[in-house]
């Protein structure tokens, strides 16, 4: 009871004199600006034919998941060019 919070409040008072509590600095982390909304749903369109691919492992569904991978990774390649060639 007694002994233990009283325990408790120096050790909690000697580690506020050593290292006293700070507010962290938020670590936000900056999406790409090139990355559009359309970017967003063909990715998680893709991530959902991945996962398809893998639960039945069917070569057609690779393929689906494939081909649409190679469309994004294009569109992403435009995507980039249109908003570094603009700036």
């Amino acid at each position: 009871g007694a002994l233990v919070d009283l325990w408790n409040g120096e050790m909690t008072r000697a580690l506020d004199l050593i290292a006293p509590e700070r507010p962290r600095p938020s670590r936000r982390v900056r999406a790409a600006p090139w990355f559009t909304e359309e970017l967003r749903t063909m990715k998680r369109q893709g991530r959902c034919l991945e996962r398809r691919w893998r639960k039945t492992c069917a070569d057609s569904d690779r393929a689906r998941a494939r081909a649409h991978f190679r469309v994004y990774s294009v569109a992403v390649a435009a995507a980039k060019k249109a908003f570094f060639s603009a700036g």
